[in-house]
């Protein structure tokens, strides 16, 4: 009985040895670290309230050389989303159809983004619509045809965390009145 217990013991104590001697003969050095505070849900209680995690490592994504980390207790791996690329614009009759290439990178979805503001930077006021992963174009019924309203869009994608992507070009569609010249 005495000999099973000290084998089960002692078969777990080699195996970490032997994998710490393993990992000794590296060249990879952890030369400095750091130790921040940061995410996590809220819990209050009287008048203090928490809003951290107190002790962990900086989190997020750490690189360098073939080496990447994720660290921290709150982070989760979140692929980046994929800018669409090949935008254009069409028109059918006052119909305007925007079309690029989908990625299945962006697995959530995609989001166009439509202003009267031909420079506008995309956020959540000038969110026009969500589409469905897949998606590789979009129809704004009737938003051409009226010469005092021009508009312009931006399409970017979505990660699965729902992070947008850059975007590659600015489409527009502009209406002006031809004026007899005399």
């Amino acid at each position: 009985m005495k000999t099973k217990i000290l084998i089960l013991a002692l078969v777990p104590a080699l195996s970490f040895l032997l994998v710490g001697l393993a990992l000794a003969q590296g060249t990879t050095a952890i030369d400095w670290w750091v130790v921040g505070s940061g995410g996590g849900p809220v819990s209050a209680e009287g008048e203090v309230a928490l809003n951290a995690t107190l002790g962990q490592p900086v989190i997020g994504a750490s690189n360098g050389d073939a080496i990447s980390l994720m660290a921290g207790y709150w982070h989760g791996h979140c692929p980046a989303a994929v800018t669409p690329t090949s935008a254009s614009i069409s028109l059918n009759g006052a119909d305007v159809t925007l079309r690029w290439d989908s990625d299945p990178a962006n697995a959530g979805g995609f989001e166009v983004h439509r202003s009267t503001s031909p420079y506008f930077t995309p956020d959540s006021g000038s969110l026009w619509t969500t589409l469905p992963v897949g998606s590789a174009s979009y129809t704004d019924m009737g938003a051409a045809g009226s010469a005092g309203e021009n508009y312009s869009y931006i399409v970017r994608g979505l990660s699965s965390c729902g992070a947008p992507s850059g975007y590659e070009k600015r489409l527009g569609e502009f209406d002006f009145g031809l004026v007899p010249g005399g």
